[in-house]
């Protein structure tokens, strides 16, 4: 991802879970502190969250993900 995403001005993308992945879900899901993680490697400029799971304190995904806000 962070190849495909490299000097990108934004960044979208899927954050079905704040933290940890279940293992079962890995190959289609992932976390804010991977799309974080991914967005500082690609160095973009911004990093959109989105499909959060209903229940989820976007606070948390944008701590996990290291956004400032």
């Amino acid at each position: 991802m962070a190849d495909l995403a490299r000097g990108a001005h934004l960044l979208l993308a899927e954050a079905t879970y704040v933290d940890w992945v279940p293992e079962d879900s890995r190959r289609h899901l992932s976390g804010a502190r991977q799309a974080g993680r991914q967005a500082r490697e690609a160095d973009t400029g911004h990093l959109v969250l989105t499909h959060l799971q209903p229940g989820t304190d976007p606070s948390a995904a944008h701590s996990a993900a290291g956004i400032r806000r």
